[in-house]
């Protein structure tokens, strides 16, 4: 067996040993350590040959190297071994939420890895808008409901020192071009395209099951205009394209709130400044907006090698996991040592003096951030409470549920001989993008002028053969899913 992501001895953690005396299956764990050397490790054993059983993992194999190893015959079919009988919580995953699967499906029809599930749905509304409320009151405007509405309203931010601080130094709409939720793409979402940068994705949206390039489209074109419009004036922060993430984060969390606008998950300084409203319309438009596909299920997360002389049994030990009141446990810290169960919900024990609550659970956890496991949506709140930050969430996932897309891109698995296609396919396309966005954007470039030539360029760097290979796994998805 090999752990990916705990420094210690696997065995030593009170949550194991319950599984293990309950399943009566002891684990030898080998440790790859932690960052980036997992993977690094990880390769070098499946790559030499003296690999153990199996991979528990959420962070140290990607879906490139489960496509590529599951090709290379490293990695065996789990599917027929999801059965009521034999893994009967696993079963009920499949029963209760078939998309874990289906987003864990090959083209050729097999599950080589087990999913992470955790159904709090709020948790994957990424970029949704939120406006100060108290510059909203000091240039004496309601909360903007279209697009030039929103226009007016960031041309009046720019213009009224809305922080009281004596400079004219706000800073309108906050934008940064390499960052998770506050990319440009963000705002795709008023003309009805959702999706990410291709820093985090692939530029790709489905619409009635075809995959479509989003700078290929014509909205994508008037959001352009829209930003560049925006740009020009001054009402977008002007080292969007420039500043680190560090920079962004900074003023986030300053005490003195500098920024109007931004898309983000959730704000903590400064919070109660802040309203989440519903995206401003775009004539012509129906907005939609972008939904993280990690609602489906969080892929790579358990595998069985061809080293395996019992995979029932190991599937069996790892169904275990897969009860929610255990999984609980392994992903937050177990019942007796972090939790009390007081009246069926867990509930935080007092740390001893000297040490944090998250330093307690950290110390009795493999996978702090998760692992194999599924925490249905009806567990939150009820086996255990709501973070605070998922309270927070709650909000802003009432303003945008209305919004989400109805064919989420659910990022699915390509083909061993596909990644490394799409990847030399990907550099030249994805830069030409980024290149000619941050032109049209800043006005180096004129959209009009030279929209035509970008598509016609996309299309000699082979375009339709990347989207067309990502639609073949899109299609394998939905057979999935229907299947």
């Amino acid at each position: 067996m090999v752990s990916c992501s705990y420094t210690g001895d696997p065995n030593d953690l009170v949550i194991n040993q319950r599984i293990a005396e309950d399943t009566n299956v002891n684990i030898n764990w080998v440790d790859l350590g932690t960052g980036t050397e997992r993977l690094e490790k990880l390769k070098l054993l499946l790559n030499s040959g003296d690999y153990g059983d199996g991979i528990y993992s959420n962070v140290s194999i990607t879906e490139a190297d489960v496509s590529t190893y599951a090709a290379a015959g490293v990695l065996i079919p789990l599917e027929d071994y999801i059965t009521e009988e034999l893994t009967p919580n696993l079963w009920t995953l499949k029963q209760k939420s078939p998309e874990s699967f289906a987003v864990e499906t090959h083209q050729d029809g097999h599950i080589y890895a087990l999913p992470r599930v955790s159904q709090y749905r709020p948790d994957y509304l990424e970029s949704p808008i939120w406006i100060n409320k108290e510059w909203l009151e000091a240039v004496d405007m309601d909360v903007p409901t279209t697009a030039d509405e929103l226009y007016k309203v960031l041309k009046a931010f720019k213009e009224t020192d809305c922080n009281g601080n004596g400079q004219m130094d706000e800073i309108p709409l906050l934008i940064n071009s390499t960052s998770g939720y506050m990319h440009f793409e963000a705002w795709l979402g008023m003309w009805g395209i959702p999706c990410k940068d291709s820093t985090y994705d692939s530029y790709l949206v489905v619409q009635d099951g075809v995959v479509k390039f989003a700078p290929l489209m014509d909205e994508y074109k008037d959001f352009l205009k829209f930003m560049n419009k925006l740009y020009s004036e001054g009402l977008i922060y002007n080292e969007c394209f420039t500043a680190t993430s560090a920079m962004v984060q900074s003023l986030l969390d300053s005490p003195d709130a500098a920024f109007g606008v931004v898309t983000t998950k959730s704000l903590n300084t400064n919070a109660d400044q802040y309203i989440c409203i519903e995206p401003p319309t775009v004539e012509g438009y129906t907005p939609k907006w972008y939904y993280h596909p990690g609602f489906m299920g969080v892929k790579c997360n358990f595998m069985i090698t061809d080293k395996c002389d019992d995979p029932q049994t190991l599937m069996a030990w790892i169904d275990r996991y897969y009860n929610p009141e255990l999984a609980f446990q392994t992903m937050y810290g177990p019942e007796g040592i972090v939790f009390d169960k007081v009246d069926g919900k867990f509930v935080a024990k007092e740390p001893p003096t000297g040490v944090s609550f998250q330093q307690l659970a950290q110390d009795n956890v493999m996978e702090y951030t998760g692992g194999p496991g599924v925490l249905y949506s009806e567990n939150f709140g009820t086996l255990f409470d709501l973070t605070e930050s998922q309270i927070a969430g709650q909000t802003a996932y009432g303003v945008y549920e209305k919004f989400l897309n109805d064919e989420v891109w659910p990022r699915p698995y390509l083909q061993a001989e596909q990644v490394s296609r799409a990847g030399q396919l990907r550099t030249d396309i994805f830069n030409t993008v980024s290149q000619m966005k941050a032109k049209w954007i800043t006005g180096e470039a004129d959209i009009d002028a030279t929209y035509d030539q970008f598509k016609s360029d996309l299309e000699k760097m082979g375009i339709e053969e990347f989207v067309s290979i990502y639609q073949s796994a899109y299609d394998a998805f939905n057979s999935a899913m229907n299947g």
